[in-house]
């Protein structure tokens, strides 16, 4: 009886090992993937499966069109985008255009969070 009972307490821990093991290499992996990217990498911001963006920051169009800005999101799908400044979270950033045009004929930058942005298909990275 007392041999089945450490048994069960030496297979407790090692279950309890194993899965401990496999949550910390999942964290690291995690972690290293959202720092894939630096400043001077180029991006793609493709069309949203949705309405609006919820990843890449867009000013809002009566912004757009009090500044005198042209509020066509449309015609940004495709464009390619650089990465000028990183945060120091390190996840938001900050995009302007491959081309050196302004976003809207007004704003030279626009913010993302990257990770989920491209998660979620809104940018696709560029391979070097």
């Amino acid at each position: 009886m007392l041999k089945l009972l450490n048994q069960h307490y030496i297979m407790k821990y090692i279950l309890s090992f194993a899965l401990l093991v496999i949550i910390s290499l999942n964290v690291s992996a995690q972690q290293t993937s959202q720092k894939d990217f630096e400043v001077g990498d180029q991006v793609v911001l493709e069309e949203s499966s949705n309405q609006q963006y919820q990843f890449v920051k867009f000013p809002k169009k009566n912004f757009i069109m009090k500044r005198g800005g042209v509020a066509n999101i449309k015609g940004l799908y495709h464009t390619k985008l650089t990465i000028v400044k990183i945060t120091e979270s390190g996840e938001w950033v900050h995009l302007s255009k491959a081309d050196g045009s302004k976003f809207f004929n007004r704003y030279s930058t626009i913010k993302a969070h990257l990770p989920k942005a491209v998660e979620a298909g809104e940018l696709r990275m560029l391979n070097p």
